[in-house]
């Protein structure tokens, strides 16, 4: 995620939001969050199969241009980033 300062800026404004939440909230999403790949996508999923995220991707570049998605190695990136959000916030 060094690569791309768009993605780092969305995932810190995630966690800050995340921060606020109190404990018994967080509960409600139990880990471990996995990341499960789709044809068009990755959804992060809870402990209890509860779909959380999807991050659309797109590896044709004519059509990721017209539908505004990014790249499949991005995508897993940010799904990834999405699904450690719980073990950063434990480190508080």
């Amino acid at each position: 995620m060094k690569g791309n300062p768009s993605l780092q800026s969305w995932l810190d404004y995630v966690l800050f939001s995340f921060s606020h939440i109190g404990m018994a909230q967080r509960k409600r999403y139990p880990s471990p969050w996995r990341v499960q790949e789709n044809t068009e996508s990755y959804v992060v999923v809870d402990d209890n199969n509860q779909t959380l995220a999807y991050v659309y991707f797109e590896d044709e570049p004519v059509r990721q241009m017209t539908m505004k998605r990014i790249g499949k190695g991005d995508a897993y990136q940010l799904a990834r980033a999405i699904s450690r959000i719980p073990r950063m916030l434990q480190r508080d």
